[in-house]
Parts: structure tokens; sequence; C-alpha cells
């Protein structure tokens, strides 16, 4: 969900304000795409890199999954939506990890879609992070690494999610930015120069058509 503070730069606001219309575009594709029949959505919505960022803006953004629990989280809930957090929690103050804590315990049983948000994340450390995990068992003797498949690797990853189907970039950028390295192996890659805030349901109609037209052979031809 790329541009927002492009978006905001263009219209001589602060980075924060593009960020705040970025989250209202997130609330409308979010349910469109669950009202279309998507059982999996997975969100990046803050990359470890983005530390580097100005203080005002980072903090807006740590203030938005606080604000996504008390406005946001009803919704998804009562409509049978299971959220995950996908990322490190080691640097997050605790209040956003409780939050986070409670969003995953109070829709674990929902089965109606799920909604994975990447916060705080980045697709080399889940990979890194997998790897340790499964060093860790090999040397307590509890797998064999020799017959490990790739499946079997995906295990080891944040969450039992499914391997990508569509990815779709906002503002121009082609670029994969570190997202889900691991399950995008074969995925189909829709690009827009739209940014993020100027998104919209047509959008993604246009996305998903685009998508349903394409041979996906998975290296079969």
């Amino acid at each position: 969900m790329d541009g927002n503070g492009r978006w905001a730069k263009q219209r001589g606001l602060k980075r924060y304000k593009g960020h705040q219309e970025g989250v209202n575009v997130f609330k409308e594709i979010i349910k469109e795409s669950f009202k279309l029949g998507i059982k999996y959505i997975s969100v990046y919505a803050f990359s470890v890199d983005n530390w580097k960022r100005d203080q005002e803006e980072i903090n807006f953004l740590m203030k938005m999954i606080i604000k996504f629990y008390d406005t946001d989280f009803p919704y998804l809930k009562n409509n049978n939506i299971r959220v995950l957090q996908s990322g490190i929690t080691s640097n997050l103050n605790e209040e956003i990890i409780q939050i986070i804590r409670k969003i995953e315990k109070e829709t674990e049983k929902n089965n109606g879609g799920v909604l994975n948000i990447c916060f705080n994340y980045s697709g080399q450390l889940e990979i890194l992070d997998a790897a340790k995990k499964i060093a860790k068992e090999y040397n307590e003797k509890k797998i064999d690494i020799e017959n490990m498949t790739i499946n079997d690797f995906k295990k080891y990853l944040y969450h039992d999610l499914p391997d990508i189907d569509l990815l779709i970039r906002t503002s121009g950028e082609l670029r994969i930015s570190d997202f889900m390295l691991y399950r995008i192996a074969y995925s189909e890659l829709w690009f827009t120069d739209k940014l993020w805030p100027d998104f919209t349901k047509d959008d993604l109609y246009k996305a998903i058509e685009d998508f349903s037209k394409r041979e996906r052979r998975f290296g079969s031809a």
C-alpha cells in the first residue's frame, strides 16, 4: 500500500496525513475484498525499515494499530474474519504487543477469511527466523533436515498461510520491497501508478480481472 507520503506531499500536507487517508482506503478495500469472497489478504502496513522515517510519521503509524482495535476491529470480528500479525514484536511497546495478542486471540476461531497484517515485518527476517527455528529443532534432534521439503519449511514461517496468488503494488514502484518473499515464488504481480490513497474498488476489480485472464503455469511450460 505505497504512496501515502507522496500523496500528502503533492497536496502540501504532512506525511502522516497521507497515511490517514491511506487507512480509509485500506478499510474500504479490505471490506470489498472479503465481500468478493477472497479468503486470504495480506497487507504491508509497516516494514522494519520504516523505523528510519521521521519520528512524527512513525508515531502516527504506531497509533494506527491502537486505533484499529478501537474502531475497526469489531467489524472484522463480527464478520467472522481472523486477524493475524506477521512481524517481530521485540522492539514494539507493550501496549501495542498486548493489542496484537488480544486481536489474534479474540479472532482465532473465526473462519470466514483471514486478514494478515504485516506490521514491523521483513520477508528476509521471516526466512532467517524460520532457519533459526529449524536449526534449534535439529540440534534437539527433533527433525530430519535431509528429508525436509519446501512445504515443511513453510511451517516455520510466521503463520500457516497459502502462497500468494496475486500481489498488488501501488505508486508506480516496480519492486517487491521485502514482502513475503518465500510465498511469492509464483505470484502474479500487478502494478499501478496510482498512489495508495487514490486506489479505488474499481482498481481492485481491474487487478482481479487482469489476474483471471492470466495463464498460470508454475514452471510447467
